[in-house]
C-alpha cells in the first residue's frame, strides 16, 4: 500500500470530538474525562513508567547464534556444531528406521518455519542532533523528553521545556548507560537513547519473526504476505536508527505493540498492524513528533491517532467518525475507499465482527469497545446504503452483533453497553451514543434483534437517569464524579437527540433540566 499521499489533521485540544449531526465523542487516554470516571481500585489509564523489559523468551535461533558467536571462540563452536548436526541425524535414523523417501518434500508447515525474515542487527544510530540543555525550550526538547518517557526515565507529559525533571531524568540516563553526568544531551546523549530504543525494537523485530513463522505454519497468514509484514518491519527497525531520539521510540513503540501481538497474528489482524506500522515509519521519517493529538491518514483514508502516552495507534471509532461524516457530506469516493479498508481490518469472532485497539488503556493490550462497535454499524450501513453494496450492509450487521454478544452487560432491567471490553464501568455518553447509533443502524438494516437491544438499552439509560444526576450536574460514570463540562454538554446533546426522535418525555424531561443546569452555571 502506497504511504506517500499521508494526510495529517490536527485533533482539537479536546479529549473528545463532536462530528456534526452523528455527535461522536470518545475517551482518549489521559484525558480528565477519562480520569473521573475511574473507581478509586483502578489504575490511571498510563503505561507503566519503566524500562521495558527485553522479551527472552522470542528469541531466534539465528539471534542466539550470532550472540553466541560474540563469547565462544570459533574452533569450539565449530565442533560443538558437527556434534549437533551428527547427534540430529543419528537421531533420525533411529526415530524413522531409515526408510523416509530422500528427496520428499516437507510439510508446508515446517518450510514456511525454517524459511523465517532475516532480523537484521541492533542498527547502529546514525542521527546527529544539536546540544540541548537546561532552560531550552521547542520540538527538539519534547523530543528528547518523549525518548526518555518511553524508555522509563521521564515520568512527565513532554511540555518542550528543559526543567529540573528533563535534566534529572537525562542525568538518570547517562548514569544507567555510562555516560558523563551532567543532565546536558549531548550528541553522545542522543545517539545512546536511540541505540537503547533500537536494543528493545530489535527485541521487538525478533519476536515480530516469530509470530509470523507461526502463523504461516498454522495456516493464518500466506507466507509471501508474511515475508512482506516481515520486511516492513526490519526496514521500521533500520530506520529507526537515522531519526532523533523522539522520532526513533514512537516508531519503537509501534514495533512493541506489533510484537505484543505476535501470538495472534491473522489476515484482518495483521493488515491493521501492519499497515500502521508502515504509516507510522513513514510518517516519523519525514515529520517532527507532534505537540499534541494528531490524526494521520493513509491512501485509503485510514485513521491513525497520535496519543502522547502511545505513540500512533489504529483507532476504530475516529476510524468510524470519519466513515459517517464522509458519507453525511456525499464525500463518496472516500467512503469507497474507507469502508472496505476497514471492513478488511474487522476480525470474526463466531458469525461478528470486532475492530481491535492495540494498546494498554488499563487493561490487556488487545480490547474492543462497543461503543466503537455500534458507530460501526452505523456507519457501514449508511455507506452500504450510500454505495449500494449488500456485502457493506452485512458487515454492518456483524459490527452489531458483538454488542449482544459479548459488549454488553445486564443492568437495571435492560443492557448497558460495555464502552471497554474488559470493564464493567456503565459510562453515560456510551450507553446513549450507542442506542442513538444502533437505533439508526436497526432502521437501515431493517434488523428487529438491533431494535430490540436499543429499545433494553432505552429502559437501562431511564431507570438510571436519577443516579447520574447530581442535582445540578450529570455524572460522567456510575456512581462516579460529575461530569468535565464537555462531557456534561455532550450529555445534553444526546438526550436532544432522543428526544427529538423518539418523542418520549423522559429524555425531554432529563435533556431540558439538565440543560437548565448548564444556564446556571452548574454546582
Amino acid at each position: 500500500m502506497p504511504y506517500s499521499q499521508l494526510r495529517v489533521t490536527r485533533a482539537e485540544s479536546e479529549a473528545f470530538f463532536i462530528f456534526g449531526e452523528e455527535d461522536f465523542a470518545w475517551e482518549e487516554p489521559g484525558s480528565d474525562a477519562a480520569a473521573v470516571a475511574l473507581p478509586l481500585d483502578e489504575p490511571p489509564y498510563a503505561p507503566p513508567r519503566r524500562r521495558r523489559p527485553r522479551p527472552r523468551q522470542t528469541r531466534t535461533f539465528a539471534g542466539d547464534l550470532a550472540r553466541i558467536r560474540e563469547r565462544v571462540h570459533p574452533a569450539f563452536l565449530a565442533f560443538a556444531l558437527l556434534a549437533a548436526v551428527a547427534a540430529a541425524v543419528g537421531l533420525r535414523l533411529l526415530t524413522s528406521g531409515g526408510d523416509e523417501p530422500r528427496g520428499q518434500a516437507e510439510p508446508a508447515a515446517r518450510r514456511a518455519q525454517a524459511t523465517p525474515v532475516p532480523v537484521p542487527a541492533t542498527p547502529t544510530p546514525k542521527t546527529v542532533v544539536r546540544t540541548l540543555e537546561p532552560e531550552d525550550t521547542g520540538g527538539a526538547v519534547r523530543d528528547l523528553q518523549a525518548a526518555l518517557a518511553a524508555l522509563g526515565f521521564y515520568a512527565e507529559t513532554p511540555d518542550g521545556g528543559y526543567g529540573p525533571a528533563t535534566s534529572s531524568a537525562v542525568s538518570a540516563f547517562q548514569g544507567d548507560r555510562g555516560l558523563t553526568v551532567d543532565g546536558v544531551a549531548g550528541p553522545d546523549t542522543a545517539r545512546s537513547l536511540v541505540a537503547a530504543v533500537a536494543e528493545d525494537a530489535t527485541d521487538d523485530v525478533e519476536a515480530i519473526e516469530r509470530g509470523l513463522a507461526a502463523a504461516v505454519g498454522e495456516g493464518r497468514l500466506e507466507e509471501t504476505t508474511a515475508k512482506r509484514y516481515g520486511t516492513a518491519a526490519a526496514d521500521a527497525l533500520e530506520r529507526l536508527a537515522t531519526l532523533p531520539p523522539g522520532r526513533a521510540a514512537t516508531v519503537g513503540r509501534t514495533l512493541n505493540d506489533l510484537a505484543a501481538q505476535a501470538d495472534a497474528y491473522d489476515e484482518h489482524r495483521a493488515l491493521a498492524l501492519f499497515a500502521m506500522l508502515e504509516t507510522v515509519a513513514a510518517h516519523m521519517a519525514a515529520n517532527p513528533l507532534p505537540p499534541a493529538q494528531v490524526d494521520v491518514r493513509d491512501a485509503d483514508g485510514v485513521v491513525y491517532r497520535y496519543l502522547p502516552a502511545y505513540g500512533f495507534q489504529f483507532h476504530p471509532l475516529a476510524n468510524f467518525a470519519h466513515l459517517n461524516g464522509a458519507v453525511r457530506k456525499r464525500r463518496l469516493d472516500e467512503v469507497r475507499r474507507l469502508a472496505p479498508a476497514l471492513a478488511a481490518r474487522g476480525v470474526p469472532v463466531g458469525d461478528a465482527l470486532t475492530w481491535e485497539y492495540y494498546f494498554p488503556f488499563g487493561g490487556p493490550s488487545r480490547w474492543t469497545s462497543g461503543l466503537a462497535q455500534a458507530a460501526g454499524a452505523q456507519a457501514l450501513a449508511r455507506a452500504g446504503r450510500a454505495l449500494h453494496d449488500p456485502a457493506l450492509l452485512g458487515r454492518a450487521a456483524a459490527a452489531y452483533r458483538a454488542i449482544p454478544q459479548t459488549l454488553s452487560q445486564p443492568l437495571a432491567g435492560g443492557l448497558w453497553v460495555r464502552e471497554y471490553s474488559f470493564s464493567d464501568m456503565a459510562i453515560l455518553n456510551a450507553q446513549l451514543q450507542t442506542i442513538v447509533s444502533l437505533s439508526e443502524y436497526a432502521d437501515i438494516a431493517g434488523d428487529a434483534g438491533a431494535v430490540d437491544v436499543a429499545a433494553r438499552m432505552s429502559t437501562a439509560a431511564q431507570a438510571l437517569l436519577p443516579q447520574f444526576d447530581t442535582g445540578c450536574w450529570s455524572r460522567y460514570s456510575l456512581n462516579g464524579s460529575p461530569a468535565s463540562d464537555h462531557y456534561h454538554r455532550y450529555h445534553v446533546s444526546l438526550l436532544e437527540t432522543l428526544a427529538r426522535d423518539t418523542g418520549d418525555p423522559v429524555w425531554q424531561e432529563t435533556g431540558a433540566r439538565w440543560k437548565a443546569y448548564l444556564d446556571a452555571g452548574g454546582c
